[in-house]
């Protein structure tokens, strides 16, 4: 499970990972806050495969989408 905080710039603010993987997913997550690094600068960047490391893009891309529905409304 990953929860991400996202705030109203679209800034990664932080992040909950519950699982086998989750000290590696929480590591990425620490970088992109350190970076101060928004959905939609890093929706697009795609990690190794098959990796853990997807399911951080894989939240972000489904964030992106869930803003760009609250614009359009």
């Amino acid at each position: 499970m990953l929860t991400l905080s996202i705030d109203e710039n679209g800034v990664i603010a932080g992040g909950i990972c519950i699982g086998e993987q989750a000290k590696d997913i929480i590591s990425m997550i620490a970088l992109l806050i350190k970076m101060e690094a928004d959905i939609y600068k890093v929706e697009d960047f795609v990690p190794a495969y098959p990796s853990s490391m997807g399911l951080p893009f894989a939240a972000i891309r489904k964030a992106v989408k869930r803003y760009h529905k609250l614009e359009n409304v």
